[in-house]
Order: C-alpha cells, then structure tokens, then sequence
C-alpha cells in the first residue's frame, strides 16, 4: 500500500463520525472519501467486484492502520453509506481489539448474518446513521412511505434520502423497484 494516513486513534471516532455524516450530503464523496479517512488513520480501496464473489466490503488491519476494502458492487448510494459504516463497525468493534482477524463482507444476508460480529458491525451501521428509537418511531405503525416523509425524515435525522429509502427496502417495507424519486437519486455522487 502507498497511500499514509495518520496514526489511527480510537478517540477520534465520534469526530470521523461526524465528518463523514456531513460528506455523504455533499458531492463527489468517492473522491473525498479517502481523504476523510486517512486525516484519521484509515486505509480505503476501492475495486471492481471480483467475478463470481458477491462482495460488498472488507475491514482488515494493514501495519499500523486499518483499512477498509468496498467493491461498489451495486453501485447504489445507500449500500456505499452503510457498507462504509458497516466495515467502521468492524474497525471500532473488532479490529482494534485483535489486529489480527479480518472482515470479507457480503451484506446480502445481512438479515441472516451467521456470525456475531456481523451482527454487531450490522447493528452499529444502522445506528449510526439513525439511532434505532428514531427509526422504530419513524416506522412504527405505517404500512406506507411517501417520497415526502422519507425527505423529512432524512433531513431530521442529517443524513441522505436514499439511506433511508434504501432501508426501508432492504427492511421489506417498500420495494427496490418501487417507483421513487430516491431510487432515481440513489446514484453515488
């Protein structure tokens, strides 16, 4: 690896948190990302899908930073998002407590994650971005989502549309085929 970054510390979580919350709302994430990252000590590649292996991400220790590894296999907004919280999770979680271990992520069984580790990194991706009481009391009771009350809510909560619609669907309360202004602006910026 030629990239450097900064020596990585744990107590700068909440504020690599914060920042990267205000840099899904921008444009050109991709290309501000791995400055992002590095400014606190982690690693990013980013490749093409290997053929044959649904991969999403990878968190793994590389000398003394952590890196994370995402494959923008669907090319969606809201997988990006939560893919990149959800190898954080593993850095936060896992990673600095055993530099040895390694992540290989397919989050298409998320619902079914085998292991307690990726329902950890799972549960701490989708709290992030909106804490669980919010999101019970944005769903709670409701058979149907407008585009409107999904802007809403992502603007209450500080974080893009399609993160929230991209939920909703991965959740089985609405459709990915469901005809959405979200699913058109699900695109990565």
């Amino acid at each position: 690896m030629t990239q450097k970054a900064s020596a990585f510390d744990l107590t700068y979580k909440d504020a690599l948190l914060a920042e990267l919350k205000k840099l899904f709302l921008g444009k050109n994430v991709l290309d501000k990302l791995p400055t992002v990252l590095q400014k606190y000590g982690i690693l990013l590649i980013v490749r093409s899908k290997p053929d044959h292996a649904p991969l999403d991400g990878a968190a793994f220790w590389s000398k003394d930073n952590p890196v994370i590894a995402l494959t923008l296999r669907y090319q969606r907004y809201d997988n990006l998002i939560f893919t990149v919280y959800h190898e954080l999770g593993h850095i936060f979680l896992h990673l600095c407590h055993d530099k040895e271990s390694s992540f290989v992520d397919s989050l298409d069984d998320g619902k079914d994650a085998s292991s307690q580790q990726e329902d950890e990194a799972n549960e701490f991706a989708r709290n992030t971005l909106v804490p669980s009481e919010r999101w019970r009391q944005f769903t709670l009771g409701r058979s149907g989502f407008t585009d409107e009350a999904i802007q809403q809510f992502a603007d209450s909560m500080g974080v893009p549309a399609p993160t929230i619609w991209g939920r909703l669907c991965f959740e089985g309360r609405m459709k990915y085929s469901c005809a959405s202004v979200h699913q058109k602006r699900n695109q990565i910026p």
